[in-house]
């Protein structure tokens, strides 16, 4: 798979949030506090195992997302998800994810914020799992305006690892980096919650 097709793949799988209600303490202002957020998600994904023998794959995924944080003033905080998802075969890909955030104020309505982190991702194939550990780095902007909210951002993964395992024994894969851009908006309902899209 080539870096384009990459990039369209992840693109296509980072726009999978679908709508949620979210407990949040401590908005994105100066305050302290700490969020949590459960949603349902449905996306594609595709494996290219051609590396290791194999080929490419693509299926539906559908499953569910939790994202967490706390916010400690002064632009930090530290945010986390776990995100598990299933195709129709019943292969499962797992991904947990933390990322450290500071994020400075533009004018009353936009701010920039820019992290880095680490993350793990498992798919269980069924016959076989396929382990891949990345090291995070991201950047992206965020808009808050009346009771609408949203950001636009942009995480680089740099491949530390990559594993095929099952009954045959285990062979490392290329290590590939991966982008992913991911929209989010939201509109609050009623404090605490809020509807995310």
């Amino acid at each position: 798979m080539n870096a384009k097709n990459i990039l369209i793949s992840s693109l296509v799988g980072s726009l999978i949030v679908s709508g949620s209600a979210m407990a949040q303490q401590g908005s994105a202002g100066s305050g302290c506090g700490g969020y949590l957020s459960l949603s349902g998600a449905a996306g594609e994904g595709t494996v290219n195992l051609s590396s290791a023998g194999g080929g490419e794959a693509t299926e539906d995924l559908a499953g569910l997302r939790v994202d967490a944080g706390f916010i400690f003033g002064s632009g930090f905080s530290i945010d986390g998800r776990y995100q598990w998802l299933q195709d129709d075969a019943d292969a499962d890909f797992t991904s947990l994810r933390g990322l450290v955030h500071y994020k400075q104020s533009l004018n009353e309505v936009f701010a920039a914020f820019c992290g880095v982190g680490y993350e793990i991702k498992m798919l269980d194939l069924g016959v076989g799992e396929i382990d891949n550990d990345a090291v995070l780095a991201d950047i992206g902007i965020e808009f808050t305006k009346n009771q609408f909210f949203g950001a636009l951002s942009y995480t680089h993964g740099f491949t530390v690892s990559s594993e095929l395992s099952g009954s045959g024994g285990s062979v490392d894969l290329p290590k590939e980096n991966l982008g992913t851009i991911e929209l989010m908006l939201g509109c609050e309902v009623a404090a605490p919650l809020a509807i995310i899209t």
